[in-house]
């Protein structure tokens, strides 16, 4: 089995549960504290906007929330994810941390972070490597995949809080566990809701 951008990928061997694999959105590790970087961004760079508190949020990419409410807003809002130092000032989510080395403790599984790269890349892809390498470790380097199609990607289960994954690969290989978020609740795959429910995973695994 393998894992990757905080998706996780599972695969039997012999009817063993062996070599599984996740795949972990590196979003599902700090999905909070993006939108909370720009409340405070809007706060002190944009006192003229209106914030939208997380749990309003409508949206997977936070300018179309203020977009839909001014298309100037959502300009200004998407520009302040491209300033240096956005992804590489961004605090893990409650438990994400422990619970990523718990599954790769696991010698069945084999962990891997999946991550979309913005468009505008130049600061989003160098600060998304320094972030895993503070917060996991430099050893998590050589397990961190960037692309702008995660339906290419091979495993068993893929962990996004992003509601639908699209991309040329009409059926992926892995299974959608969605993490929980305002913008994905009518979503009916399984979902974990924290960092607590690994049991999620473990359960999507024994389907394959």
């Amino acid at each position: 089995l393998e894992i990757f951008g905080i998706h996780l990928w599972y695969q039997t061997s012999l009817a063993a549960l062996k070599a599984r694999v996740f795949h972990y959105n590196l979003m599902c590790i700090r999905t909070k504290y993006a939108q909370g970087m720009v409340l405070e961004s809007i706060k002190r760079d944009l006192p003229d906007i209106e914030p939208i508190p997380f749990k309003k949020r409508k949206n997977f990419y936070v300018d179309q929330d203020y977009e839909e409410r001014k298309l100037e807003d959502g300009n200004r809002v998407g520009v302040l994810m491209l300033q240096p130092n956005f992804f590489r000032n961004m605090k893990p989510i409650d438990g994400a941390i422990a619970g990523i080395n718990k599954l790769n403790a696991d010698k069945d599984l084999k962990v891997f972070i999946c991550t979309a790269p913005m468009r505008h890349y130049q600061n989003c892809v160098l600060e998304k490597y320094d972030w895993v390498k503070k917060h996991l470790g430099a050893k998590w380097i050589n397990r961190l995949i960037l692309t702008r199609d995660k339906s290419l990607i091979k495993g068993d289960v893929l962990i996004d809080d992003r509601p639908q994954i699209i991309g040329d690969t009409v059926t992926p290989s892995w299974k959608h566990i969605v993490f929980d978020a305002p913008y994905n609740q009518n979503v009916s795959n399984p979902r974990m809701k924290s960092w607590n429910d690994l049991d999620v995973i473990y359960d999507e695994l024994k389907k394959k």
